[in-house]
């Protein structure tokens, strides 16, 4: 039976047509066996000259999981040798690493592909350029192999050019002895430039490697790695810092060499090991403040050591801390986002590549953190060898914050001159790999990604939008994307009094635009055209400086650029109705169209001082009278010289021309909500916490308060066993940890405490949040050793009522005190902050403390109609304007330009200025109120002050010495409490009450 099947399918088999069912295993059997029939005459045709048959890998097999994202695994067919006893002993299973590190591998174009597939940016085709090819041979503008190992890259603002130091390696390979490693003798340090970091010039070798001299540190025969140029703007001298070794690494010092240009010729100084430790893969970082830092591998590459150099960057201080303790690792590459420093290292392998491992910090100093392997796609081999590579540098993109590249080194010890470049995207976001311990900050790290790709490039345009952030952002900010000040304010100036002389000379000219004309014009006529009318976009070359197409939402509604400020479109008929006639216009006579300039600005050649607040209260004026033509000529010379980027004059423009804008065309609502929708989008947690503890640890704004209050709470707590607080604010709890501090140090036996928080949002994103805030500050109280318990109350109908406040539970024998920090003003005035007054006396606290921002937005009430009379709306807008001054000036002092936690600021800034003055004051949400008249309301709600003591105020003064110097403690007279004043201006207002 068995026989008769077979023959059957056999029979089947053979005469199978297309009226036959052929079976399934037929097919892959006959399938099966071609190949094996191909497989073996392949390996007849390899045999070699021993006779011996030689097993090629599947190349094919090995670049298709190079470049699949699949979690696969390399699998090289092993290697047959000629053995002794034949079948007895296995042949060793050769794996990847082997392969890759192999001279001989017939892979080896796998991982190092021939000059056939080169980047050229000469011969390149269009589809090609600016293309990243990593692990592919780089030419210069001489068509060379780019020779910049282990190096790092330079950006000089001034004239937007990187330049790229490393080493050149175009030597012989060898070994200098049987087990040493793979080396070169010493050439020197080359120089590479560019403007768009894919086309290099060869600017030569700016250090020269030692020919005759033994002695010298340089000489051919030693070891100069990792070369790293940062410039001292103090000395303005260049200065690079490198590793120094003798040939059998034992010397394991640094060496610095300086500069007056960036293209050398380079000084050589010294050699020492830093700190009295023995130093070999090093890097440099300088930070926002211009302090720099050394990393380098220290204790035989068991632990890094990092140190703040001196001013002039020549030498070391005597400050090191230790780091990464036991973990070996080297190769450090270092950068700064939001805040919070970020490293990346490998693994002590020698020239086999490794896992490298992110690392994360609040302080270069440290203490760091390690987050995992930043690496994801290619496959597993490629992610746990770092795609084959070794990290070398980090680059911070100039013009698009939060931007990195990745650059690394894949080393071919075969043949070191062959060594290859791997530049890949970083980003920097969400959940880390590894959980960490918390400290006083609560930290919670983003995680760190790096990007495997075969091919990729840089958003288009990016370099342009470069150079429109470094002209317009620098100390000495400019107005336009390559003049001066004065030529950008001249040409303004110059375009006005030429659409002046226009009109002058044509009264009869046609309709100038009235404001509410529902028409949209478009037009890219010359700067002289007739009208200056906002119907009108401004010519190309004004619209392209401010553009940024990778912004986001925010980014576009915040920006001055004439591409997003369009006067010209109709008011929205949805969501707006109320402010549709907010601010209406008539047209009005040709021949007023255009009033003269102010005098200080038709007098000058540069602009005066303050000019962003004149132009303001100049244009305030002409909105609260209905003067189209004269909103019309200053909006459209606010939309010339504002920038959100540019120094504070320029930033004030910008912000309040939005909400000018917004309320000319009666949409401030809409216009508010967008804005708001549009931060919610891109803020987590995370951003959130780490902008205030930025901003706390760069500006006293928000710690003032803080201090000032738990100094009296501290105080009227004295003696008290068992403690509540009851927080009704928006900081996260970050008030609190000082006061457990100062708890778990008193004399007497520390109380147990319990924080209830009222959170003034609802939602599950919420309430997972304050439970994590919880966890976190439960965690750090057992640290301090005080009893603690904290529980939330949320305000689920998204706003703080009576109500809220009347579910706090309050057990007998607590001492209890309330803490207001921000929250009052977001109460509407009248009926509703009463009720919430009376509710808190209800809670019967023995403090109360208050902290608000010293301001009153409420001057420009709407009368029946719901419109505002011009001169309280004057009045409102100016100390709107003095207010929000005082504050963008203080970020300018405290924050880095480049900043992300002050860019985040500053937009949060720009949507209380349109919340103000754009939407109707019954509908704002921004109801600050001066000291006087919160005195005023808690004392009718039986409440007295409780002055501060002297400790306290001295605790404020002390603090106030940690920030920069313009900062000062004000005494607030009759209203009780005291002030923070900025150059003598009051900004923030605490103050203790007991009922």
């Amino acid at each position: 039976m068995k026989m008769t099947r077979n023959k059957n399918r056999k029979s089947n088999y053979l005469h199978c047509n297309a009226g036959n069912r052929c079976p399934v295993s037929v097919i892959v059997w006959s399938l099966v066996g071609l190949v094996l029939l191909v497989h073996f005459y392949s390996v007849l045709h390899q045999r070699g000259w021993r006779g011996e048959v030689q097993v090629r890998p599947n190349l094919v097999m090995a670049n298709r999981e190079l470049e699949q994202i699949e979690e696969e695994a390399f699998h090289f067919p092993s290697r047959n040798r000629r053995q002794a006893r034949p079948g007895k002993q296995r042949a060793r299973r050769i794996s990847v690493i082997d392969e890759f590190l192999d001279k001989a591998s017939k892979t080896r174009y796998t991982f190092f592909p021939d000059r056939s597939a080169a980047i050229n940016p000469l011969t390149a085709p269009a589809k090609d350029r600016l293309y990243f090819s990593p692990a592919k041979i780089w030419l210069d503008t001489d068509g060379k192999p780019i020779q910049a190992h282990g190096g790092g890259i330079l950006y000089i603002e001034s004239s937007g050019t990187f330049y790229w130091y490393g080493e050149n390696k175009d030597g012989v390979t060898y070994h200098a002895h049987r087990k040493g490693a793979a080396r070169v003798d010493i050439i020197g340090v080359s120089c590479y430039s560019s403007k768009d970091l894919w086309t290099w010039k060869n600017e030569g070798i700016v250090l020269h490697g030692e020919e005759k001299n033994v002695s010298h540190d340089l000489y051919k025969s030693n070891v100069l790695e990792r070369p790293k140029v940062i410039y001292n703007s103090k000395s303005n001298k260049y200065v690079m810092w490198m590793h120094i070794d003798n040939g059998n690494y034992t010397k394991a010092a640094v060496g610095v060499a300086i500069s007056d240009s960036p293209t050398g010729p380079f000084k050589y100084l010294y050699s020492k090991r830093p700190h009295g430790f023995d130093s070999r893969d090093m890097t440099i970082f300088k930070d926002d403040d211009e302090k720099a830092y050394i990393i380098y591998s220290s204790q035989d590459n068991t632990e890094l050591h990092v140190g703040p150099l001196t001013d002039d960057y020549l030498d070391v201080t005597r400050v090191m801390r230790r780091i990464l303790v036991g973990q070996h690792r080297e190769a450090p590459a270092l950068f700064k986002h939001q805040g919070t420093y970020y490293m990346i290292t490998s693994g002590c392998t020698g020239w086999a590549p490794n896992e490298a491992l992110a690392h994360a910090a609040e302080s270069v100093m440290g203490p760091w953190e390690t987050l995992g392997n930043p690496c994801i796609g290619g496959n597993h081999i490629f992610r746990t060898t770092t795609f084959f590579s070794q990290s070398t540098f980090v680059l911070s993109l100039p013009g698009l914050p939060g931007s990195f590249i990745f650059i690394a080194d894949r080393w071919n010890p075969a043949e070191l001159r062959d060594s290859r470049y791997v530049w890949l995207p970083l980003t920097v976001g969400g959940a880390a790999d590894q959980p960490l311990e918390y400290s006083f900050g609560f930290p919670l790290w983003s995680r760190i990604s790096i990007y495997w790709h075969r091919k990729w490039k840089l958003p288009d345009g990016w370099k342009l939008l470069a150079v429109v952030l470094v002209v317009v952002g620098g100390k000495h900010a400019r107005w336009g994307r390559y003049s001066s000040p004065s030529s950008r304010y001249m040409d303004t100036l110059f375009r006005l009094v030429t659409l002046q002389h226009h009109h002058h000379h044509h009264p009869h000219h046609p309709d100038p635009s009235p404001l509410n004309s529902t028409t949209t014009r478009t037009s890219t006529s010359s700067p002289s055209s007739s009208s200056p009318s906002l119907g009108r976009t401004l010519s190309p070359s004004h619209q392209e400086c401010c553009r940024n197409p990778h912004m986001d939402d925010d980014d576009h509604l915040s920006s001055s650029s004439s591409k997003h400020f369009h006067p010209s479109y109709p008011p929205s008929t949805a969501g707006a109705s109320s402010t549709a006639s907010y601010q209406s216009f008539d047209a009005i006579p040709a021949d007023h169209a255009n009033p003269p300039l102010p005098p200080e600005f038709a007098s000058s050649t540069h602009p005066p001082p303050n000019w962003a607040a004149s132009l303001l209260v100049d244009c305030a004026r002409a909105v609260a009278a209905k003067h189209s033509a004269r909103v019309q000529q200053l909006l459209w010379m606010l939309n010339e010289l504002s920038s959100p980027y540019g120094d504070t004059d320029q930033k004030l423009a910008a912000y309040f021309l939005q909400a000018l804008f917004a309320r000319v065309r009666g949409t401030g609502q809409r216009t508010h909500r967008t804005l708001c929708s549009a931060a919610e989008r891109g803020v987590s947690f995370d951003s959130t916490r780490r902008t205030m503890l930025r901003f706390q640890e760069a500006s006293p704004w928000a710690t003032f308060g803080h201090v000032a209050a738990n100094g009296a709470i501290l105080e009227a707590f004295d003696g008290e066993p068992r403690l509540h607080i009851v927080d009704i604010s928006t900081t996260h709890c970050t008030q609190w940890p000082t006061l457990l501090e100062a708890l778990a140090t008193r004399s007497d036996d520390t109380p147990h405490l319990k924080l209830t928080s009222v959170v003034l949002t609802g939602g599950a994103p919420t309430h997972r949040v304050a439970k994590e805030i919880g966890q976190r500050i439960e965690k750090f109280a057992r640290l301090m050793g005080v009893p603690f318990s904290f529980s939330a109350v949320h305000c689920e109908e998204e706003a703080l009522s009576a109500s809220v406040l009347d579910r706090v539970e309050i057990d007998p024998g607590e001492a209890v005190a309330v803490n207001c920090v921000g929250t009052l003003r977001r109460v509407a005035p009248g009926h509703e902050r009463d009720a919430i007054v009376s509710a808190i006396a209800r809670l019967r606290p023995k403090i109360l403390t208050v902290v608000e921002e010293e301001a009153d937005f409420g001057s420009g009430e709407a009368d029946e109609d719901g419109e505002e009379e011009e001169e309280g709306f004057v009045s409102s807008f100016r100390e709107c304007l003095r207010f929000f001054s005082a504050y963008l000036e203080s970020l300018d002092c405290s924050l880095p330009k480049t900043s992300n936690e002050r860019l985040a600021l500053e937009r949060a800034a720009g949507r209380a200025i349109v919340d103000v003055v754009a939407c109707p004051a019954r509908e704002s949400a921004e109801r600050r109120e001066r000291a006087v008249g919160w005195a005023r309301q808690l004392g009718s709600a039986g409440f007295s002050p409780a002055a501060f003591s002297d400790d306290v105020g001295d605790d404020v003064r002390a603090l106030l010495k940690r920030y920069r110097e313009g900062w000062s403690m004000v005494p607030a007279g009759d209203s009780a409490g005291i002030f923070l004043a900025w150059r003598e201006q009051p900004v923030v207002w605490a103050s203790a009450w007991k009922p």
